[in-house]
């Protein structure tokens, strides 16, 4: 995988790679977006206060993070979701997506389903998974009826988010069946 591929001629997909595709500034910028959107709060759910930019930046930089972001063809961007390794293979990856809320919810829907077929047809992953605190429903209805998970069980107790320990669901994305 290069740093920049066109999904299709509505939108692209760039990520980070030291310092080619997607550069700090970028999000640095991106996290701007999410706060001027108000999603900084349930983003970082288990944070009693939302990270500076600096600190958002070098978490997602921190070391075996996939960070992609998702553009329209005009170069808005629309989306950003890192991965962190959930097993050795790095074929499996705990997933996290955010939008900004610069476009249409159809067309973050459109942008974020060509992403998902891209990482199932050019990528090594082959699956992804959530922890989805239950309080936040509609990430929930985002990461079912559109990103294609399915719910393995929910854990009681088993998140810090918003405040309190919370229930969530555990879900998984099998890349290659869904979108491949």
């Amino acid at each position: 995988m290069g740093d920049f591929v066109r999904l299709s001629s509505k939108y692209y997909l760039r990520w980070y790679t030291d310092g080619t595709g997607l550069t700090q500034e970028a999000l640095s910028f991106s996290y701007d977006l999410i706060k001027a959107a108000g999603f900084a709060r349930t983003l970082f759910y288990d944070k009693d206060t939302p990270p500076t930019n600096k600190e958002f930046v070098d978490f997602l930089l921190s070391s075996n993070h996939l960070v992609f972001q998702l553009y329209r063809e005009d170069g808005t961007p629309i989306g950003l979701f890192w991965l962190e390794p959930f097993l050795f293979t790095g074929k499996q990856y705990l997933s996290h997506f955010t939008s900004f809320a610069t476009v249409q919810k159809k067309e973050l829907e459109a942008g974020a389903q060509e992403a998902l077929h891209f990482m199932a047809v050019d990528s090594p992953i082959l699956e992804l998974y959530g922890l989805t605190p239950c309080c936040l429903r509609h990430s929930w209805r985002f990461a079912r009826d559109v990103l294609g998970f399915e719910k393995v069980t929910t854990i009681k107790s088993c998140v810090y988010c918003l405040g309190k320990e919370r229930d969530a669901i555990f879900s998984v994305c099998k890349l290659k069946e869904k979108w491949g």
